[in-house]
């Protein structure tokens, strides 16, 4: 059975707040942004960041190896979580937001745990076995 996580006050006020402000463009800049963060996208990226360093030095094949681990791990931590925990979905609190242009997301239980802070925060921490200039790439994409 899993554990019921209700939205805190300031979960619904962040909502609510989105909702009345949101307009078109800026819901579909946020639409891509949230695309850009998505698991698949996030792991197909990275399985071609592997593959292009397969023909470089032994650090770079390293640092990818983890890196590709991390992502796969950071895509299954939050399905193994939205299945021990049911938290509803801010979105779903309100109506304003709607009307708005703002469309429903996910199922409404799998609010918690959120798979795009899970891999922007498990990639940024996987760049710093990175090269420099690579690391720095990796993590000014990360807050997308």
């Amino acid at each position: 059975m899993p554990i019921t996580v209700r939205p805190t006050t300031p979960d619904i006020a962040i909502a609510r707040t989105i909702s009345r402000n949101t307009t078109p463009p800026t819901e579909r800049a946020a639409s891509i942004l949230t695309w850009v963060a998505d698991e698949h996208v996030v792991c197909a990226a990275t399985l071609g960041w592997w593959l292009w360093c397969r023909r470089k030095s032994e650090p770079q094949r390293l640092a990818s190896d983890h890196l590709l681990v991390t992502a796969l791990a950071a895509s299954l931590v939050p399905h193994l979580l939205k299945s021990a925990f049911d938290q509803e979905r801010p979105d779903r609190l309100t109506v304003v937001g709607h009307l708005h242009g703002i469309p429903i997301s996910g199922r409404a239980k799998d609010a918690f745990a959120s798979g795009h802070a899970i891999q922007v925060g498990a990639i940024g921490s996987a760049a710093s076995r990175l090269p420099p200039g690579e690391r720095r790439m990796v993590r000014a994409l990360g807050p997308v």
